[in-house]
């Protein structure tokens, strides 16, 4: 699918043909632009400002480019989440069977939303940084 990725795909489609005996750990999927979309909300412009330079300016002229993807994933484990942001992924928890109303808030939340920015950031990992460089991937 456009929205999520080979991964997420393959657990699908391994769930549907998997004996109902075999279980799958349960999950949910966030398509794919939601960390641009939530860069672009008034509380992370400054942030996606800098991604942005590092990314395009910073990262291609860089004699060490494993600083720079680890200030690049810094930086996007800085982003700062909404209340709209919040409130789709929650009801995507009780909707998947990922918990019970009221079970994601305060601490439990944050600590949900750190590892959505730990995803993202991943991106910025050394191994996929290079990787897509020699498959001539543009990673903007």
């Amino acid at each position: 699918s456009k929205d999520f990725g080979a991964k997420s795909s393959n657990i699908i489609r391994m769930r549907r043909t998997l004996p109902q005996w075999i279980g799958t750990p349960s999950s949910c999927v966030v398509p794919f632009g939601s960390m641009e979309k939530i860069l672009k909300e008034t509380v992370n412009k400054e942030l996606a400002s800098d991604i942005q330079r590092l990314i395009q300016k910073e990262l291609p002229q860089s004699q060490n480019p494993t600083e720079t993807l680890s200030k690049i994933r810094s930086q996007i484990l800085q982003i700062s989440g909404t209340p709209e942001l919040k409130k789709i992924c929650l009801e995507a928890f009780e909707k998947c069977d990922l918990s019970r109303p009221g079970e994601f808030e305060g601490a439990k939340w944050e600590e949900a939303f750190k590892a959505m920015k730990g995803v993202w950031a991943s991106k910025w990992n050394d191994r996929a940084y290079y990787a897509s460089k020699k498959a001539g991937i543009n990673q903007e």
